[in-house]
């Protein structure tokens, strides 16, 4: 990842948190060695502990020996008593999270009451671009930095993009580095990363994403949905 210049790599999910402090140790070590001493270490846990705050609170200091800079989804999305409370033992590690929040009350329910310092919104749960930019609006309010969350398609990145657009001190951006062939497929066109490891919104009207039917309907699977015999479904054709 940095040899292709990303300034900053995340990491996590299985089997960090589900078994020992030091075999989680292991991996923070070797996930440091491996990005260098400079590149931002993010590490998300997908909600391992659900609301176990002192299973949460014993991996501080290891996470804060290796200079991770944020902490993503270690409780419940929910759980906003939970993130406050780690929020509190924390030294320079920083709580994010956001990602599940289906409505912009429960991702500002987050901000004020779990205290997070990310805030990442998903533009696909949260009911789209203007829910998002809702979000984005209302972290700058408080202070803290909006990231964007997407992991699939660059239309989805391209949406995911553009409510933090043009907020130059949130500089951290959810890309995804190694997408599934269906994934790439979506589109022909593609938001590459520059010299200086910083991606740009499309200038093309809309998303600015041209999605590749042809391509694209190589995936499609032949489905009828039938009751009663009154066909309800069928797969439409992509290309004709």
């Amino acid at each position: 990842a940095t040899e292709k210049g990303y300034r900053a790599v995340k990491c996590g999910w299985e089997p960090f948190g589900y078994t020992t402090v030091e075999a989680d140790r292991e991996q923070l070590a070797a996930a440091r060695e491996g990005v260098g001493p400079d590149c931002i270490l993010l590490i998300d846990v997908g909600q391992i502990w659900r609301e176990d705050l002192e299973a949460a609170t014993a991996r501080l200091p290891i996470l804060e020996e290796f200079g991770v800079t944020w902490l993503e989804e270690p409780f419940h999305g929910k759980a906003y008593e939970k993130y406050a409370q780690l929020g509190t033992r924390c030294k320079n590690l920083r709580i994010a999270g956001g990602e599940n929040s289906h409505n912009y009350h429960m991702a500002k329910h987050l901000v004020d009451y779990g205290n997070v310092s990310f805030v990442q919104i998903d533009c696909g749960r949260i009911g789209g671009i203007g829910s998002a930019k809702r979000v984005a609006d209302y972290a700058v309010e408080k202070g803290i930095t909006y990231v964007n969350h997407t992991f699939t398609s660059h239309l989805a990145l391209s949406a995911s993009l553009q409510p933090f657009a043009g907020l130059s001190d949130h500089v951290i951006c959810e890309y995804p580095f190694a997408p599934k062939p269906v994934a790439l497929a979506v589109t022909k066109n593609h938001i590459e990363l520059d010299s200086n490891g910083h991606v740009s919104v499309p200038h093309a009207p809309g998303l600015g994403m041209i999605v590749d039917e042809t391509l694209f309907s190589s995936y499609l699977v032949d489905l009828e949905i039938i009751v009663e015999d009154k066909l309800l479904y069928k797969t439409p054709s992509l290309t004709g």
